[in-house]
């Protein structure tokens, strides 16, 4: 047994001094393994027969050395940063203070000028690194010895390298499962959990053949249709919880893991995201650094129609933060909450309420207002609940009638279409020029330079063409909206997926409407005369719409 007592020495530092343990792994599996037991026991035992009380201690459970994340996102970043604060650093001046790893490795597995930063960084705050594999202590004045440097300059190299050799061992395998997925072969059997096997023996590499789950299938087109409606992922998950419906995991007994059988809205927003949804298999997520999205179409069978997905995307990007919790509130007022902003500051648009005359009972009189006046920040105007919504809903009922619709957002995606042609050919031209051409004397970099600028173009003009798409499917075309439905929260989910934004501007009385399928038109009320002027660039303002009386 390792004899741990000549490890520290006397010193003239007037408290006790004190140790912090660190464990870390990069795979969570590892640790359901020996690798949490094996670091914790090496730090009790080294505490036990120092008699040297662990204070406190760390760990990044998960996170790997090798990208850095252990320092952006766990507990090693935030011990890094506490080293330079000066409270910190006068601790170590009148008591030792230990860090214990198990070995150098579980510090950084980075390059290794950052590895070795980073143990100057701890060393230099005063904290001595006691590494348990080989019994080593990294100080200062230790690091001033030219064999210890080279030994942990040896362990961090070694560590990296292992590392990098790991990752592209991985790549390459992931990069021929990849392959096999084009050609139509199995890549993965995780699947998702509406499918299964046609084959249950299949394995990687055998031919892609899938089965719906007809119970699943079920709950899934559900959700849809419910956030189709305007339904936020919050009020989905609490509805699906309160009629007892079982999650995907729960809903056949068949399945592989164990699930807490609820709902929750994050969960209800990721199955609504997913591109196996409409039946893609999605490559690159997980090693982004290395390889690039790539997705293959028609890998899964699809389940959801192609336009009520593009509809529900369209909802969640407008409205993506609200988790559509229940109201509470006896009367649901704010019609357009997460849809409504203040025309000149971005500022979203709150209630404020009032009771009524005749008493409790009664529906309150409200306005609505931009949030920097209603908290007193700025003085301005409100516009009253009841006059806005009337003039509101008198103009989206006709403008939700036009026909034809989706014509501009058509037109834009053929002018998209047209411009990523010709940018793709550029790039054609610049890739066969790098792979044939054999002048030496050819300076590449300029070409290379241009390449990266019309590769960029090229990535927007795909955006361009994916968004006009998503309109186009997600158009909405004759909706009825009906302002006299009793229930104001059944209300609001229907203009929830009707309306991406209103910008409101209570000063000047006016207020400018987008809605999902890509219709804008804006509205500027004369109180004094009680008209109502429309304009809109995407249809034509009919007579009912010109110069309407409130």
């Amino acid at each position: 047994m390792r004899n741990y007592k000549t490890m520290i020495k006397a010193n003239d530092k007037r408290l006790d001094p004190i140790a912090m343990s660190y464990l870390r792994f990069s795979d969570s599996q590892q640790g359901s393994g020996h690798s949490t037991t094996r670091q914790t026991d090496g730090a009790d035992e080294w505490s036990e027969k120092k008699g040297i009380e662990i204070v406190k201690r760390m760990g990044d459970l998960g996170l790997s050395a090798w990208t850095g994340k252990h320092v952006k996102k766990g507990e090693l970043g935030a011990f890094l940063e506490m080293c330079k604060t000066e409270d910190f650093q006068a601790i170590c001046k009148v008591r030792d203070v230990y860090l214990i790893v198990e070995c150098l490795d579980r510090l950084s597995r980075e390059t290794i000028m950052t590895a070795v930063k980073q143990l100057s960084d701890i060393v230099h705050a005063g904290v001595i690194v006691v590494t348990l594999c080989d019994g080593q202590e990294f100080t200062p004045e230790t690091l001033k010895n030219v064999g210890t440097l080279i030994m942990a300059v040896t362990v961090m190299a070694r560590a990296n390298e292992e590392s990098e050799r790991k990752s592209e061992r991985l790549l390459k395998v992931y990069a021929n499962k990849r392959q096999d997925a084009i050609e139509g072969k199995l890549f993965s059997r995780n699947i998702p959990a509406w499918l299964d096997l046609a084959d249950p023996k299949a394995k990687s590499g055998d031919p892609a053949k899938f089965k719906q789950r007809p119970e699943v299938v079920r709950i899934v087109r559900r959700i849809f249709k419910d956030a189709a409606s305007g339904k936020m992922p919050g009020r989905i998950a609490m509805e699906l919880n309160k009629e007892g419906v079982p999650t995907m995991g729960k809903a056949s007994e068949n399945r592989r893991k164990e699930t807490s059988g609820l709902w929750y809205p994050l969960t209800v927003k990721r199955l609504l995201e997913q591109p196996s949804i409409g039946g893609t298999l999605r490559f690159g997520t997980k090693w982004q650094s290395k390889i690039e999205v790539q997705d293959i179409e028609n890998y899964f069978p699809r389940i959801i129609d192609e336009k009520l997905q593009a509809r529900v995307f369209r909802i969640l990007k407008a409205h993506g933060s609200n988790r559509g919790k229940a109201s509470t509130a006896k009367w649901f007022l704010h019609l357009f909450r997460k849809m409504a902003f203040d025309w000149k500051t971005g500022e979203p648009i709150y209630i404020c309420r009032w009771g009524h005359p005749k008493g409790n009972d009664f529906m309150p009189r409200w306005s609505y207002v931009p949030n920097g006046i209603r908290l007193g920040k700025r003085q301005g105007k409100r516009w009253g609940g009841r006059n806005f919504e009337a003039i509101f809903f008198i103009t989206i009922r006709l403008a939700l009638e036009v026909e034809g619709s989706t014509m501009r957002d058509e037109a834009d995606l053929a002018l998209a279409e047209v411009a990523l042609e010709k940018i793709q050919k550029q790039i054609n031209k610049f890739l066969n020029l790098f792979q044939t051409s054999e002048d030496d004397d050819l300076d590449l970099g300029i070409f290379k330079s241009k390449l990266l600028e019309l590769q960029a173009e090229e990535k927007e003009l795909l955006t361009q063409v994916q968004e006009a798409k998503m309109k186009i499917q997600a158009g909405v075309g004759k909706v009825m909206i009906d302002e006299d439905e009793s229930d104001r929260e059944k209300l609001h989910q229907v203009l929830l997926s009707n309306v991406e934004r209103i910008d409101m501007d209570c000063e000047d009385r006016k207020f400018r409407v987008k809605l999902m399928n890509g219709i804008e038109y804006e509205v500027l009320v004369d109180e004094d005369r009680g008209e109502i002027d429309v304009h809109s660039d995407d249809f034509q303002v009919d007579d009912r719409m010109r110069k309407m009386k409130v």
